[in-house]
């Protein structure tokens, strides 16, 4: 309770799961940082995406949220191992797409924070799997006054980086939203 009144917070975790959900409101907050990582291959990308809007509605203020997507253990492994040839090293990449997946949380309630606060969205080391496209559709799509999407996608091949950035453009509500990818 000491950290209610805080304006910006930082959260880290192995894994973006449940951990965060029991945390108290911070009614003052107004930037957040989340960093961990969302594995392209989840088993329940729905519960990721939950557990993030479950932080969201716990705080009413938020104008500034950062999601830090860390690697998995697979890149850490090859930086551990610089003698790789180079065709392994391209397939290494952590980009996904796959335009069949389902990304709707229709059911989920929308923080009050997404509809009356959010300003800026920023997006880092974004890899394209389900779960942080199914996150990165709901957020967009419910942030209206967003000003500000700034989004770095992962390293891999250009085709997928292009889709990755065309879908997200869609999602933006505001039309007149700065929207910069790297």
């Amino acid at each position: 309770e000491l950290f209610v009144s805080t304006k910006q917070l930082h959260l880290c975790a192995a894994h973006m799961s449940s951990c965060f959900v029991n945390l108290p409101a911070f009614p003052s907050l107004t930037h957040l940082q989340l960093d961990g990582c969302v594995r392209h291959d989840s088993n329940d990308p729905v519960a990721v995406a939950t557990t993030t809007i479950t932080i969201l509605q716990r705080v009413p203020n938020l104008e500034v949220l950062t999601m830090f997507f860390e690697a998995g253990p697979h890149e850490a492994e090859l930086e551990e191992y610089p003698l790789h040839k180079e065709g392994e090293l391209l397939d290494a990449h952590h980009l996904h797409y796959n335009q069949y997946d389902t990304l709707d949380l229709a059911t989920v309630p929308v923080p009050r924070c997404l509809g009356s606060k959010v300003r800026r969205i920023s997006l880092v080391h974004y890899q394209g799997g389900r779960a942080q496209r199914m996150l990165a559709r709901f957020l967009l799509r419910n942030a209206p006054l967003l000003e500000k999407l700034f989004c770095e996608l992962a390293e891999g091949p250009l085709w997928i980086q292009t889709e990755l950035v065309r879908e997200m453009e869609t999602w933006v509500m505001n039309e007149r939203a700065s929207k910069v990818f790297v």
